[in-house]
């Protein structure tokens, strides 16, 4: 079994390292990476940024710097639901490479000191039900993009396809929060890339240019950033090889042919700009890393 990589998200002070010290020793094949007690009730864009960097941390110690090796770690979100809009945080740092999934736990703000005993045995029971399902949808998602890489529509980048690539997102978060089968699962991606643009039997993204993924047994030269790549940020080398909880093949890429209209100038990965002067051609990654 690939090994499960867990972040923690929301628990206040007084039940997170209690609650982290027990999930360890009853889930001892889940690792947690990073779990920073919230110490306001909302979360909060630098609380998310923090998360996101002691994932990155994590990582980085854990897994190699060179990028042709794929990385065999699979990603988890845990999240207390505030209900106040301020989940959206979490979603913008890690909802492309993670399944994230809701703790709904009454009272756990006005939670006292007796109860902290009660709260982190709950807790556990929810996190075990919580693992289960994310083990599932992540199992779908590996036989999506391992299988179904010209069909699927999880692996498509996500700057390149625009509102698009909004469906997916939806697809993937439904199935997190509604408890969907996994066959549901499968239908509803089956039914988003239905629904997204296409030429030829491929999927179409901006500026008119068809994304085909080359056959396993031809050259795979993509480029998933490792952590020493020039001005890469972390969520390049993590989008780069996880996508929705799931590790992918850092070579992975798609072909794209470029129309003569099309303009020849991209923002890449973490917003630099390429330009492909006297191309017909571009490979882009999952991550939208250009090259």
């Amino acid at each position: 079994m690939t090994p499960l990589s867990v972040v923690i998200a929301g628990l206040p002070r007084k039940v997170s390292t209690r609650f982290v010290d027990r999930f360890r020793w009853e889930q001892n094949n889940a690792r947690v990476v990073a779990y920073p007690a919230l110490d306001t009730w909302a979360y909060t864009s630098e609380y998310a940024d923090k998360l996101y960097d002691r994932l990155a941390n994590h990582l980085r110690t854990r897994h190699c710097t060179n990028w042709h090796e794929q990385w065999q770690t699979t990603l988890v979100l845990l999240y207390v639901k505030k209900a106040d809009g301020s989940e959206q945080h979490l979603f913008e740092r890690f909802r492309i490479e993670s399944i994230m999934l809701p703790f709904d736990l009454d009272g756990l703000r006005e939670v006292k000191a007796t109860q902290v005993n009660h709260v982190v045995r709950e807790l556990v029971t929810k996190s075990e039900r919580l693992l289960a399902r994310g083990r599932a949808l992540i199992r779908a998602v590996q036989e999506e993009i391992n299988n179904r890489q010209n069909k699927t529509c999880l692996l498509l980048p996500r700057n390149n396809f625009g509102h698009d690539f909004n469906p997916v997102i939806s697809a993937v978060q439904t199935a997190e929060a509604k408890s969907h089968t996994v066959n549901q699962f499968r239908q509803q991606l089956r039914n988003v890339a239905e629904g997204i643009p296409k030429r030829d039997g491929y999927f179409e993204g901006n500026r008119g240019m068809v994304f085909r993924v080359p056959p396993k047994a031809g050259p795979r030269h993509g480029f998933a950033p490792a952590w020493d790549s020039g001005n890469h940020a972390d969520t390049c080398v993590i989008r780069g090889r996880v996508r929705f909880g799931a590790p992918y093949d850092p070579n992975f890429h798609y072909d794209c042919t470029l129309p003569s209209y099309a303009s020849r100038q991209f923002e890449s990965c973490h917003g630099n700009r390429v330009t492909l002067r006297g191309r017909n051609h571009a490979n882009i990654s999952p991550n939208d890393n250009v090259r």
